[in-house]
């Protein structure tokens, strides 16, 4: 091999060992690199081949080969387009079963809200929440007289059953909590999210947008503290769904404080393109559903909407023998 090839070949491996540590570990300060979503990086190398492959094929095979790992390694598109091909199981309406929706309202779209009726919820979140009066409609036409919600500017819960607020103080305005109790008699910890809104500043030779980044993480990581403050406070006895738009992406460290107590349902049940902004093209996986032990994820998709800018996100779980 030569010198030139063989100096390509250890550069390669740098950079890719590099951007692999990223994900892993996410760095406060290098969360610029990781705002970009993992897949981009090996369809950046894949198309840089067509160029590589011209001037020396064992160079573009290489390259191809490390992008392939990474992303079977770090991205999680490739595991749930696969479970995607497997036909979905019963199990929709049978005792414990519940579908859990989250459909973010576009700064409080009230048809953005109402494209969840065709999904059929037994439990809706409404992160960007429509206004008090719309939400009630929306819950009236959902469950009659059957159902309730629980409100606040930015987020509210409808859900089938009976439904109690569970307040917490005066930093909680980026976050409701409700106790659910549904028609079967089962008691649900429930909480909607919607986190800061990060700055439009990707550039990576700006610095101004490497620092906002970092800050924004910051800001993000002392909301999800809040909101682990919170949850540490319901019983563990009591099975607990947290969910939302957390404008963070999959993997992010924002999502640390929700383990162990809680875990991410895409990861085991989650089929096809699981992101969910933008609605359009989307590329992150910002809104998600974390539920406890007392529940088994099912399946969990991303639907596409029309009058939100992010897709709905479905996800479907069952109670746990037990619990």
């Amino acid at each position: 091999m030569k010198r030139s090839n063989k100096i390509s070949l250890a550069a390669g491996i740098v950079v890719w060992v590099g951007l692999a540590c990223c994900y892993w570990f996410r760095p406060g300060p290098l969360a610029l690199i990781t705002e970009y979503p993992a897949w981009t990086w090996p369809v950046l190398a894949g198309l840089s081949c067509v160029v590589v492959v011209l001037a020396n094929w064992r160079a573009a095979l290489v390259i191809l080969g490390m992008s392939a790992l990474f992303f079977l390694a770090i991205s999680e598109e490739p595991w749930s387009l696969a479970r995607g091909l497997v036909p979905p199981g019963s199990g929709v309406g049978q005792p414990g079963h519940l579908r859990v929706v989250s459909a973010n309202c576009a700064g409080g779209d009230a048809k953005a809200a109402e494209e969840a009726l065709a999904l059929s919820p037994d439990i809706l979140l409404l992160p960007e929440s429509p206004s008090r009066a719309d939400t009630a409609r929306l819950c009236k036409k959902l469950y009659g007289n059957n159902g309730g919600y629980v409100w606040n500017y930015d987020c509210a819960i409808v859900a089938d059953g009976k439904v109690q607020e569970v307040p917490f103080g005066k930093h909680s305005s980026f976050f409701t909590a409700a106790r659910v109790t549904t028609r079967d008699g089962q008691v649900i910890g429930v909480v909607c999210i919607h986190l800061v809104v990060p700055p439009y500043h990707y550039n990576p030779f700006s610095r101004v947008s490497w620092i906002s980044q970092a800050q924004h993480r910051r800001n993000q990581l002392e909301q999800m503290r809040v909101v682990r403050e919170f949850i540490d406070q319901i019983p563990p006895s009591i099975p607990l769904l947290v969910g939302g738009d957390f404008i963070a992406a999959a993997g992010d460290p924002v999502y640390r404080p929700l383990s162990p107590r809680l875990r991410d349902t895409f990861r085991s049940a989650g089929v096809g393109w699981g992101d969910t902004l933008i609605n359009a093209m989307p590329i992150h996986r910002i809104d998600q559903v974390w539920v406890s032990d007392a529940f088994k994820p099912m399946r969990v998709e991303a639907v596409k909407s029309i009058h939100s800018d992010h897709r709905m996100v479905e996800c479907d779980v069952a109670g746990q023998p037990g619990h």
